[in-house]
């Protein structure tokens, strides 16, 4: 899970600056045309100013129109060659979507501008909004939900059960609309609509129905501020005491203080059991990656409904805390190689994790950085004798792990291999093989525990 930091606007003494003593300045288009939320900047930064955590200098990204923004470890990465990733989405400078002009800019610690980047620009063709998502009701007080780019308000509209009598409506321009919690009745519909008027976009909107799911407890079961045996237990509504149900779905959701959604989680049948006569329903913390920043969090679970390929947020529990306390982030245990999918146990107290890959002589040839415990190999890497090593950070608490290593042992040609797959799910399933399925056989196949025969 990505803990999602938004950094505040900052004011900036103009001082005269060194021009492109930050070099490179790159748009990566990650995500879909025109929604720049998966989207990346990258630049190269100077030598001797290569530590976004350091309290002499610090980053910035300015946008035209807009303030500038902090760049630093909660939205970016920077490579042993001084290459910085800058997570774009918690960047907040992209506004409705129109033609902006950006620059990074480097300032002294009284903020007075060092050094400038080169200039580009990015335009974000408007089209169509989407219905927002992940809804659900923080501290019994506000629907809060995921923002949906390119909306310039939200309307939250209340109903009686089946929609009969609308009790409320109120209008927000954030994801957060607070209401009257006389309506937080039992099937009581919450109707939350994005629009934008100025390009007469067609409005969206999400749907969720108030529920009953009561109790919710953390248990500690094992060593403070290390959630490992954890549990967390609840009352399921009658009717859906069932996880392996058709169309069910219940989940863990985070939020920060300020009820901001952090991550979803699916609960399975691996981590959840669930009493069907008293509804009691105990999940299993270890696994669901929900506690990865460790500090100040919030929780709930949720419970969807799948119909005809429409999911509904059907209901929603009462909103518990947990503080974590940081503590040193143990080094990733369990690492394996399925196919090019290298996992590893999830570490508590871990932001992210460093993969890197080197050759037998030690050579470094590849770095991924990532949020989750898992991290597909690219085929080029995929060679006997290779070595894969992966640590665990903690940005806040300043802290990374010892590693572990991991050596390729294989000496199957993967591309022939891939090659072999595709052609045996063409012949006998007439399609072509999802990611699960590809790294299946390439594990099964390229370790010999299975043959082309």
């Amino acid at each position: 899970m990505m803990i999602a930091i938004l950094a505040m606007p900052f004011f900036k003494i103009e001082a005269k600056a060194e021009t492109d003593m930050i070099s490179d300045l790159k748009w990566e288009n990650n995500g879909t045309e025109a929604n720049p939320l998966d989207d990346t900047l990258t630049f190269t930064a100077p030598e001797g100013y290569r530590d976004l955590s350091s309290i002499e200098y610090t980053y910035g990204l300015a946008s035209e129109g807009n303030s500038t923004y902090g760049i630093g470890p909660y939205n970016a990465t920077m490579d042993a060659n001084g290459k910085v990733t800058v997570s774009f989405f918690y960047s907040g400078t992209y506004g409705h979507g129109f033609e902006y002009s950006y620059t990074v800019k480097l300032f002294s610690k009284d903020n007075a501008i060092l050094g400038n980047s080169n200039t580009v620009k990015y335009s974000f063709p408007l089209t169509e909004l989407t219905e927002p998502k992940n809804i659900s009701i923080y501290e019994n007080k506000k629907v809060v939900f995921d923002t949906v780019f390119g909306a310039e308000k939200y309307v939250l509209d209340i109903y009686s059960p089946e929609e009969k009598t609308k009790l409320a409506s109120v209008s927000s321009k954030t994801n957060q609309i607070p209401f009257d919690n006389k309506y937080l009745t039992v099937k009581n519909i919450f109707k939350v609509t994005a629009s934008n008027d100025t390009y007469n976009l067609t409005p969206k909107t999400g749907r969720y129905v108030v529920g009953a799911i009561t109790d919710l407890k953390w248990n500690e079961n094992s060593v403070k501020d290390d959630p490992s045996d954890d549990t967390l237990t609840f009352t399921a509504p009658e009717g859906y005491r069932d996880p392996a149900a058709s169309g069910i779905t219940y989940s863990l959701v985070s939020y920060d203080a300020e009820g901001k959604v952090l991550g979803t989680v699916n609960i399975t049948t691996k981590n959840i059991a669930i009493n069907t006569d008293t509804g009691l329903s105990v999940i299993h913390i270890a696994g669901l990656n929900q506690y990865a920043s460790g500090f100040d969090l919030h929780y709930a679970v949720s419970l969807k409904e799948t119909k005809d390929k429409v999911t509904t947020t059907l209901l929603t529990s009462n909103v518990i805390d947990k503080t974590f306390t940081a503590r040193q982030l143990k080094a990733p245990k369990n690492v394996s190689l399925t196919g090019q999918r290298f996992s590893w146990d999830a570490v508590f107290g871990a932001t992210s994790y460093v993969v890197t890959i080197t050759d037998a002589e030690g050579k470094e040839l590849k770095e991924y950085s990532v949020t989750e415990p898992y991290q597909y190999i690219d085929d080029e890497y995929m060679v006997s004798g290779n070595v894969i090593s992966i640590v665990a950070k903690n940005w806040d608490a300043k802290q990374i792990s010892a590693a572990n290593l991991y050596t390729i042992k294989t000496d199957v040609n993967i591309e022939k291999v891939k090659a072999f797959v595709k052609t045996l799910y063409a012949t006998t399933l007439d399609r072509d093989p999802d990611d699960d399925g590809m790294n299946y056989w390439l594990d099964q196949l390229s370790s010999g525990k299975k043959t082309g025969a």
